[in-house]
């Protein structure tokens, strides 16, 4: 199992952000064997582009293997739009992996990339997120015209949706892809679902491109 990395003069934490914490979570089940599963979490670390939705993000390592993931790895990620995102690998496990945002992300924060195995016999691939704003700007377009987070949500339920039809060997597979998203009021600290107010981005939304 990672653990955190030592080096972290650039990384930036969620404690350095502003306006809400976000706690986000997207995951998609699949009736896989869990070696299936394995087999498709090493292939997505040996090249996550081949999961990433390309017209949106790719990522591209600036240090380390660039076949293979590993703990202090750095990565930019190239996002369409204003903002390119850099991150660095705090964790890598056989059921997946985890990233910490650097200087510049447009978010300060973490996400993690797991799969686990569910009561019903299938596998569950999840991917979550818990961040803050960079600074006011980003978080007037995230947290206020919520044009940013619906952004991130079509990313990553996409990056759901290759998963599965990968570890499915089914090109046409039509996953259901669940988003929830939680928000923390900064005054008060409590937690609340907003999923409902993300348009069709809501807790049990299908992705069906």
């Amino acid at each position: 199992m990672g653990v955190q990395t030592t080096s972290d003069k650039d990384v930036q934490s969620i404690g350095t952000g502003v306006g809400p914490r976000f706690h986000r979570n997207y995951w998609v089940e699949v009736p896989v064997s869990w070696e299936q599963a394995v087999k498709t979490m090493e292939a997505m670390k040996a090249d996550i582009n081949a999961y990433s939705p390309q017209a949106i993000a790719t990522f591209e390592k600036q240090s380390g293997n660039p076949k293979d993931l590993s703990l202090g790895d750095d990565i930019l990620v190239r996002i369409t739009g204003p903002w390119n995102g850099p991150v660095r690998v705090t964790e890598v496990r056989d059921d997946g992996f985890s990233f910490c945002t650097l200087e510049g992300h447009l978010e300060a924060g973490s996400i993690s990339f797991r799969i686990s195995k569910t009561p019903r016999g299938t596998v569950c691939f999840k991917i979550e997120s818990i961040t803050r704003s960079r600074d006011q700007v980003v978080n007037f377009f995230y947290d206020k015209l919520r044009l940013a987070m619906l952004a991130q949500t079509e990313m990553w339920e996409l990056f759901c949706q290759n998963f599965a039809r990968d570890v499915l060997n089914d090109p046409e597979a039509r996953p259901v892809v669940h988003v929830q998203t939680q928000r923390q009021d900064p005054e008060t600290g409590l937690w609340e679902d907003v999923s409902g107010q993300l348009g069709t981005h809501g807790s049990e939304s299908k992705v069906e491109t």
